[in-house]
């Protein structure tokens, strides 16, 4: 989670803490504020979630304030590990000021890892609403919609962060976004160019090259593909996704791609998922000798994990039935991955994408 990277968000958390102390009766408002600091600030999470607990049973009916013990105790349960349990206190935090507009920003968070989306949605309005000049803010909304498959309204709300971003902002970050987003709605061209700003203002963008190289590949630019997926793969040489795209627009391109990638398997970590897709592509193994159970993304189910694993085995398989010209097997393998509506996996489109190129 991203642990409010949003420094006011942090201040008015600590302001709001102090006062819940001050607020406490008499004599015991200068132990309290005691206890207020060992609740926002100790390092162990279970010292933090006591002294929280003592707080909170001296506020009778603030429910302002309590809101911002429940807020911390939150941040406590994550730290601990136990995403259920914060969830359920960043909730209880939301049902006694449903204006904590941090405790949506962390629910929303926790909502999206575990694919809940809709939901995190509905927080993220709760947020812009409240807090509007936040960049960050749209971002995340725009990641949410994009993961329901609403590119359009993702593609607006990262305009809106590109529009409103201050000169602290990652804008790379929000155009590259962008570009994911053009691509999954089939606009390479409008896509490129995001990814073309990305990396003017981060050369180093590993992920923006990997981006714009799976576009022009999809667009038919093989060998601009190349490029893009080979200085992606220096700037992250263990990248396993970033290998199988290489070996793709190399094969495409007329290129030993088998043979390039054979090489660069010693520095890919292949016992880590997708490393039998590897093998699956140099033909060592067969698609349906692959198992996948992959350990992430951590949130998601055991099954949810399997599909987004299926679909990405179901669209190289398909990519490499096509490049040895078995068209009927190709086609089959690319409704295959979209047969497992994991949208928010980048080889969903892209099967999309390929399966139009096919029965056009």
């Amino acid at each position: 989670m991203m642990r409010l990277t949003l420094f006011a968000a942090v201040a008015m958390t600590t302001s709001l803490l102090v006062s819940t102390a001050r607020a406490a009766d008499g004599p015991v408002a200068g132990p309290a504020i005691s206890v207020a600091n060992v609740c926002q600030s100790s390092v162990q999470p279970q010292a933090r979630i006591a002294a929280c607990e003592v707080l909170l049973r001296s506020l009778g009916s603030r429910p302002q304030l309590a809101a911002v013990v429940l807020y911390s105790i939150g941040f406590s349960r994550e730290d601990l590990h136990d995403p259920d349990a914060a969830l359920l206190s960043f909730t209880d935090a939301l049902q006694r000021d449903p204006t904590l507009w941090p405790a949506s920003w962390a629910r929303a968070e926790l909502l999206q890892a575990r694919r809940e989306y809709g939901s995190a949605l509905q927080d993220w309005n709760q947020v812009v609403a409240q807090r509007p000049a936040l960049a960050q803010a749209y971002l995340w909304r725009g990641n949410a919609a994009s993961n329901l498959g609403r590119q359009d309204a993702a593609i607006a709300d990262y305009t809106k962060a590109i529009t409103i971003a201050s000169p602290n902002d990652a804008v790379d970050e929000f155009y590259e976004e962008r570009g994911t987003a053009q691509a999954a709605a089939h606009r390479p061209d409008l896509a490129i160019q995001d990814f073309d700003q990305a990396i003017a203002r981060n050369e180093r963008a590993a992920t923006a090259y990997a981006g714009r190289g799976r576009s022009l590949f999809l667009k038919g630019d093989a060998i601009g593909a190349v490029s893009d997926f080979r200085k992606a793969s220096e700037l992250a040489p263990d990248d396993l996704y970033d290998a199988l795209w290489l070996y793709l627009a190399e094969t495409e391109s007329g290129q030993d791609g088998a043979g390039n990638l054979r090489g660069r398997m010693p520095q890919l970590p292949m016992t880590r998922w997708p490393g039998p897709l590897v093998r699956v592509l140099l033909g060592d193994i067969k698609p349906e000798q692959v198992q996948p159970a992959p350990p992430e993304p951590a949130g998601w189910s055991a099954a949810d994990r399997q599909a987004g694993a299926a679909c990405e085995l179901a669209f190289f398989t398909g990519e490499l039935h096509r490049l040895q010209g078995r068209k009927d097997q190709a086609i089959a393998a690319f409704r295959a991955a979209l047969a497992t509506h994991v949208l928010e996996y980048v080889e969903y489109p892209a099967a999309e994408a390929e399966l139009a190129r096919l029965t056009r």
